[in-house]
């Protein structure tokens, strides 16, 4: 099944203040590299000048999720989209 939509990258923030709050973000020049208990995700910056303020697909915050083996039901009540 196909994924559709798009989620604000400051909720996965948020997301990750309280269900991942060990996590750590690492700017590189083009990357985002978010790591949780010995395991990291690189997701992308967004367009020059965003700043937090971007969108990711939905594929890709469930990857986060799934990756750094977060809970997926304390995600699941940041991100409603995620199933």
């Amino acid at each position: 099944m196909p994924t559709r939509g798009q989620v604000a990258f400051k909720k996965v923030l948020k997301m990750l203040r309280e269900c991942a709050p060990e996590h750590a973000i690492e700017d590189k020049t083009h990357l985002r590299w978010i790591r949780y208990r010995g395991k990291c995700v690189r997701v992308s910056q967004g367009p020059h000048g965003a700043g937090n303020n971007y969108e990711i697909k939905i594929g890709q915050a469930r990857g986060i999720v799934t990756q750094l083996e977060i809970d997926f039901d304390c995600a699941r009540k940041h991100l409603p989209q995620l199933r």
